[in-house]
């Protein structure tokens, strides 16, 4: 067989790796909404207990902002998981394209809706589209120029916002009930309460995951593998 200088074996091993990236991303993006959707959710869930309790209730309409800004998280989480396969597959470049797209596109509108309403609420609203706007431009790059296709990657973190959403219909059916707790304790428990349910739930439709969810909450044990 003919001996392969370093150089072939520098690409082969490059373009080896690229298509382990390529195969791999939508798993990637599964296990970053895993983490992320939780997150982004229970701040939605939990902007009631936490504005009044840290500025006092003359801060109440800062919570359907802080609701928006937090539901952002969701396409900002495409956005860094098609960043992170972007760079791993030799293409950084794209990743910078986008972001100069996007900037260019959602600070005329922000900047108009700041300017016309001054509502921080409309505002936030403007950047959650422009938020969106981003991650549809890199879900395009991801299918163009990843072969990875639009469905399969918002697919890819499907189970997890179902399990996220399924949490908060928790948190809010038991958030009634848990008023009489006060500020502090009424957040430390609805925050429990989340923590139980979000796993428990996800064991139920996405075993998977579930089990990367348990190794990141038990990392002693994961090193230990």
């Amino acid at each position: 067989c003919a001996v392969k200088s370093p150089l072939q074996i520098v690409d082969d091993t490059a373009e080896t790796f690229m298509a382990i990236s390529r195969r791999r991303a939508p798993v990637v993006i599964s296990r970053s909404w895993l983490v992320m959707a939780p997150i982004a959710v229970g701040i939605m869930c939990i902007a009631q207990i936490v504005v009044p309790l840290l500025f006092g209730d003359g801060w109440s309409a800062a919570i359907p902002v802080l609701v928006v800004l937090a539901f952002s998280g969701i396409p900002q989480t495409i956005g860094w998981t098609a960043g992170d396969v972007f760079k791993a597959t030799g293409r950084p470049e794209l990743l910078s394209f986008i972001n100069v797209a996007q900037t260019a596109t959602t600070a005329p509108v922000v900047f108009t809706l700041a300017v016309a309403t001054g509502d921080l609420f409309i505002i936030s609203l403007g950047i959650l589209a422009g938020e969106f706007a981003g991650a549809f431009m890199r879900l395009w790059a991801m299918k163009r120029y990843e072969g990875v296709g639009i469905l399969c990657t918002a697919g890819a973190g499907l189970k997890p916002m179902i399990s996220a959403g399924l949490m908060a219909t928790v948190i809010l059916a038991a958030q009634s009930s848990l008023e009489a707790l006060g500020g502090g304790l009424q957040l430390i428990v609805t925050i429990l309460i989340g923590f139980v349910t979000y796993p428990v739930i996800l064991l139920v439709i996405d075993r998977n995951n579930s089990v990367y969810w348990l190794q990141l909450l038990n990392p002693r044990r994961t090193g230990s593998h």
